[in-house]
């Protein structure tokens, strides 16, 4: 089901640019884009039409305790592999990143939802005002 943007709240809408950009992956070439300039991409790209929102009532979220520490691990490291977070001029080991991915699920910062369609599972975070 599409949405469209002005039908989410302003915090719903950041939360899910926020979310996409975390894992989204796109390669930007040689020159490094902020975190903020991201969103601010994809914000204009929804705006402007070029971007959709999609529900997909099918996916679900998974419980970390439901989930054997061997598995909550892996997906957690797939996570940190894959996510392109920005963390400033301050380098972090991949530990410390899967440290900080498990102390955010830990604390309802991040959900792990799991899309029935794609058989997809991503850790998404949880914006502030919804926690």
């Amino acid at each position: 089901m599409r949405i469209a943007p002005d039908k989410l709240s302003a915090e719903a809408l950041q939360g899910l640019i926020e979310a996409h950009v975390l894992r989204e992956g796109t390669d930007y070439g040689h020159q490094e884009f902020s975190f903020a300039d991201k969103c601010a991409e994809v914000r204009l790209a929804l705006d402007r039409g070029g971007a959709e929102i999609w529900f997909d009532a099918e996916s679900e979220a998974v419980m970390p305790d439901k989930l054997s520490a061997e598995a909550l691990q892996g997906l957690i490291e797939a996570h940190v592999l894959r996510e392109g977070t920005d963390y400033g001029h301050q380098e972090f080991s991949f530990a410390d990143k899967c440290a900080e991915v498990r102390l955010a699920l830990d604390r309802g910062g991040a959900e792990i939802w799991f899309d029935a369609e794609s058989e997809a599972v991503m850790i998404l975070p949880i914006p502030r005002t919804n926690r």
